[in-house]
Parts: structure tokens; sequence; C-alpha cells
């Protein structure tokens, strides 16, 4: 009968804790926040962010963590196919750092943990239906002048050995020299990446004036995220989701076998 009692108890205990994972506070402010596993395994930790300042290049800027509307941020996330819980209290984030995904927190309960994505960061252009990248995230290669041979290689193939513009190739044109061209000029920010090169010839790329013709951006492949891709975005995110708590588990069963006892959860 005791056992009984307390598994009732506990049962309570979930459905209390389910409830307040659903709960908003009219009276209170929020952030939201996505935690997800890269296939390349890497930890993204993402959230809405303002602008708070110019940043050391024209296009880049300084931006930190907005406050959100939390209704309309679950109802976005609930229209691309996307779970969320919210965190109102140390016991609902310790949850939430275990299964990951997005959630909207209660503002002391962000800026406790949270901190550092409240203070203003230097980000970085990125693709069109993209989110925000700090300047910390971007590696070394992409903020250089020059591309790689590897990369003018493989943008070149990409484009097929053809100017983008006027679509001449030197198969057919003997004095066809073909150029990688930033979209985004690098001078201004723009960077040294795959979704920012295009293949020009060097009469187009000589006679471009502005020098940067946002409509370029949709020549090139991975320059823009075309509206068919975001209907993958859903499973996408759940896979991400997926690899976060494999992170966890694996994180967990390894300090086990360390001998480390799991924290406390309050």
């Amino acid at each position: 009968m005791r056992h009984n009692y307390h598994v009732t108890r506990d049962a309570n205990a979930l459905n209390a804790l389910t409830a307040e994972m659903a709960r908003v506070d009219a009276d209170s402010n929020y952030y939201a926040l996505t935690l997800i596993v890269t296939s390349k395994g890497q930890l993204r930790t993402t959230t809405q962010t303002e602008f708070a300042g110019p940043g050391s290049k024209p296009m880049w800027e300084m931006r930190r963590a907005s406050l959100v509307d939390p209704q309309n941020m679950r109802s976005l996330w609930r229209d691309m196919r996307e779970g969320s819980v919210v965190v109102n209290s140390e016991a609902t984030l310790a949850v939430f750092l275990r299964i990951g995904g997005n959630a909207i927190l209660k503002e002391s309960i962000f800026a406790r943990w949270f901190a550092h994505l409240v203070e203003p960061k230097e980000c970085v252009p990125s693709r069109v239906g993209e989110g925000d990248r700090s300047r910390e995230s971007v590696e070394g290669p992409l903020v250089k002048h020059a591309p790689s041979r590897k990369m003018r290689m493989d943008v070149l193939r990409r484009d097929n050995f053809r100017c983008r513009i006027c679509n001449r190739s030197p198969d057919d044109y003997v004095a066809i020299e073909l150029h990688v061209h930033h979209v985004r000029p690098w001078g201004e920010g723009g960077l040294t990446e795959a979704n920012n090169l295009l293949t020009l010839c060097d009469t187009c790329h000589t006679g471009l004036d502005p020098h940067f013709e946002i409509v370029l951006l949709g020549k090139i492949p991975e320059g823009i995220i075309h509206p068919s891709v975001l209907d993958d975005v859903g499973d996408e995110f759940q896979v991400g989701v997926q690899r976060y708590r494999d992170l966890v588990t694996d994180l967990t069963k390894a300090r086990h076998a360390n001998g480390q006892r799991p924290a406390k959860e309050t």
C-alpha cells in the first residue's frame, strides 16, 4: 500500500511539473532559448536578439538577447512544427537542460544562468532566412579575404565553371577568366564562405556597380533559404533535439563511470 502511495505522489509531482512547464505568467517577462546539437556534433545555443550598436565592420553589428512575447513565440514554434516548454523556476530549468529544444525562460532565470547572452556580442551576416551568428563562432578562414584553393575550386565546381550572370564558360570562350566574387563585399563585412561566394567572369565582375548587388544572393545555391526548404525545418529540429539528448545521456554516463554524482537539481 505504501508503494502505491509513493507512485501516486510521484505521479502528482510529475503532473504538477508538466503543468508548470506549460504555464505563462502574465506579469512576467520572458526570453526565448533553443538548445540543439548540430550534425557536426556542436552544441548550438540560440536566442532572439536585438540591435545593440554598430560592429567593427559595416555589415557587422552588436546584438544582445531580447525579450519576447511568450505566447507569440510558442505559437511561432508550433507553426514550425517545433515543441516548446516554459521555464519559471530552477526545477523546470533543470528539466529543460536535460531535454533541450525550445523554451521561453522567465527573465530572472535567464539573467542568472544565461547572463552572457544578455551582454552585447558582435554578430556577422548569415544566410537570408537564418538567425544571427556571433563573431566568435566564425572560424578563421571565413574572415580571411582570399578563399582557400579548395574553397575556390568547390565554388567553381558548384557553379559548373560558368559565370552566374552571363552563363559564359572558358569551355566555350577561350578568353573568359573566372573570378570567385564576394557578393557581400569582404571589405564591408562579408565572409569568405560558400554561401557568399559566386562565380563571375572578368567582364561581369569588373562591371559591377555598385559592387554589392544584393540580387546576386539569389544566384548562390546556398545563399538564400528557399521557402520549400522550410518544410524540413521541423524535422531537422527534432533530429537536433535528439542529438542534444544523446549528448546529455553520454555525459551523464561518463560522469557516473568516473564515480561522480550527478548535480543536485533544485
